[in-house]
């Protein structure tokens, strides 16, 4: 049974994570009301005993194109910001378990991050980015760093191999943090 539950909001807000889906790794489709409204970043909030902790999870520059993110487990609460000092707009969160990704399709294609479940083994991919981006895979449970497959700041064109099973993220070059970045491609080759 997939379960997934959807928070919705508006301006600059502070929400726990769905009872049913707290305490896993999650996967977060995030995205906008208009194609012009403000963009927003996302945070998760770590409190202990002894402190409160904001970590920078991704950022949505605007609009309506959906971005995929990682939740860690460790996160209860998300917080929503203000994108270059405007207050957040319309904001939504799709939340559901990262396993149950559809598979990589034959072809793809966004402006932001997205995640998607490869379970066969090595696999080439014709990936195209019109100004950086990169490629990480992660185990299908969605914990720790993950594996940088390739990473490149600015116009790419090539193959990259995807070694083995897995959660394939395309996300910006050299971060940990989703949501927006330049527009990409990726064809799916045989494997």
């Amino acid at each position: 049974m997939v379960i997934q539950e959807t928070v919705s909001g508006r301006g600059k807000a502070e929400f726990d994570i769905p009872d049913i889906l707290a305490g896993q790794v999650l996967c977060a489709e995030v995205w906008g009301r208009w194609r012009l409204s403000h963009g927003f970043h996302v945070h998760g909030e770590l409190k202990t005993a002894d402190s409160e902790k904001s970590v920078p999870i991704g950022s949505l520059a605007t609009g309506k194109d959906r971005a995929h993110m990682l939740i860690p487990a460790d996160y209860r609460r998300l917080s929503i910001r203000g994108w270059s000092g405007h207050g957040a707009g319309f904001w939504n969160f799709s939340f559901s378990d990262p396993s149950k990704l559809p598979e990589i399709p034959a072809q793809s294609e966004g402006r932001t991050s997205r995640i998607f479940s490869h379970h066969g083994g090595e696999l080439s991919v014709d990936l195209e980015f019109t100004a950086g981006g990169g490629v990480v895979l992660f185990g299908f449970d969605g914990k720790g760093e993950g594996q940088r497959l390739m990473d490149h700041t600015d116009r790419f064109r090539g193959k990259v191999t995807i070694p083995r099973a897995g959660l394939v993220a395309v996300m910006g070059a050299y971060t940990d943090l989703w949501g927006s970045m330049p527009p990409w491609r990726m064809v799916r080759g045989a494997g």
